[in-house]
This record gives structure tokens, sequence and C-alpha cells, in this order.
């Protein structure tokens, strides 16, 4: 029964590093936008500035399925090596128990998804224009249809379902993250403390980077960007925000 879990923890994790892989080349230094929010603070932390902060995010996530997807392996693998790796990764000799399919992960699972493939089909539509870097291109257009027509920033939207699909996946009851790791705190005001914080953080990043991307098209295309934006009035969700 937990072999199944596997294929929806693989493709939640190909789903955010999907999610958070620039599909472009960064654009020259001469088509950039003045950075803005979090992208300013960025170059005060060292590991953020050279990796960059999306790749450690990757790469906690790989480490995360890694580490679950090995336990799985290992309750269904008769190995005297098998024993080893759960006693490094729970300290529990038995872990079968705690590792299983839960309806808050499926729905994450399902939110990763959704988030997935409109992401992709938004780097589909905008094509070289979609870059991670803030940038107006060369013969830069706006484009306005398909989900374009639904809400402004509608890769957004596909990288906030993504994400927190993800994490609650990594964050129900049955992942080894909550149930063997060790790793979240005992205190659950601590921890959620933790995740709001987090949560606030790309909150403010992600506003700011919105309000900016809408002010350099309004100025470049103007009028057109003005009838888009009265059709087209909601951001990230049609009807909420």
């Amino acid at each position: 029964m937990t072999l199944l879990k596997l294929p929806f923890l693989i493709s939640t994790t190909w789903g955010i590093n999907f999610t958070m892989t620039p599909p472009q080349s960064p654009p020259p230094q001469k088509e950039r936008v003045p950075p803005t929010g979090l992208e300013l603070v960025a170059p005060w932390f060292p590991i953020v500035a050279k990796v960059g902060g999306h790749y450690v995010v990757q790469a906690s996530f790989w480490v995360l399925a890694v580490c679950e997807a090995s336990i799985i392996l290992t309750d269904c693998i008769d190995h005297p090596f098998s024993s080893e790796v759960r006693h490094l990764l729970t300290g529990h000799p038995n872990s079968s128990g705690r590792i299983y399919i839960s309806p808050l992960f499926l729905s994450g699972w399902f939110m990763n998804l959704v988030g997935t493939l409109l992401r992709r089909h938004c780097y589909r539509m905008l094509d070289s224009l979609f870059t991670f870097e803030l940038s107006i291109r060369k013969n830069h257009h706006l484009v306005t249809t398909g989900p374009y027509s639904v809400v402004r920033h509608p890769s957004y939207t596909g990288a906030i379902l993504s994400g927190v699909g993800v994490a609650l996946c990594h964050l129900s009851r049955g992942s080894w993250l909550l149930e063997c790791s060790g790793i979240l705190p005992d205190s659950w005001l601590i921890f959620w403390s933790i995740l709001g914080f987090g949560a606030f953080v790309v909150t403010m990043a992600l506003g700011s980077r919105m309000k900016k991307e809408d002010t350099i098209l309004k100025e470049r295309f103007g009028n057109q960007w003005v009838q888009w934006a009265t059709r087209v009035r909601y951001k990230l969700f049609p009807g909420v925000i």
C-alpha cells in the first residue's frame, strides 16, 4: 500500500522543480527592469545570491522526497542495509505504519498538478518573453489570451498552487517530514509561526512584483494595457484577488 505513494511523491517533486526552473536564459542586462522587493534583499544572503533562492528550495524538496522514498523502499525490501537506512532517517526500526497516503496529501498532489500544468501553459504562451528576471524584451508584446484573459498573472497562480500543494504533501499526516524526521519543532505554535512568517515574506514579495509588472506594462503599452486590465480585473484568482 505504501508503494502507491511513490508515483505521487515523484510527480509532486517534478512539479515543483518544473515550476521553479527558469524556462529561458536570463535576459541581457539592458532589457532588465531595476529589481524590487526580495530581489533587492537577496544579494545580502551569499547562498541565495550565488545559487539562487529557487534552487535552494528545489534542493530542499528533492531531499524530502528522497528521504521519504527511501523509507518506503526499505520497508518493502528485506535487506540488512534497510534497517540501517530506517535507523538513520527515522530512529525507528518499524516505520511502515508511519508513511501513508492521507486525504490532505492527495489534495496537495492535485493542487501541485493543476499549478504545474497552468505554469507550463504560461511558459508556452509567453515563450521568450517569460523570464524569472523582470524585463522588457526586444519586440515585447502584450499577451491577453488563454489564462491571461482570466487573470493578469496566471503564472503566479500556478506557482502558488504548485508550491502550496507540495507543501501540503510534506506537511500532511503520513509524510516523512512530519512523522519520522524529528526536524519540525515540538511546539505547534513555533511551527505555525515559522510557516506564517514564510507566507508573509512570499506574499509581500509577490505583491511587490505584480505591482511592478503592472506598472511597467502600463507604461509600455498604455491604452492597450488599460483596456486589458479593465476586462481582466483580477490578478491571481477570479472573483478573489
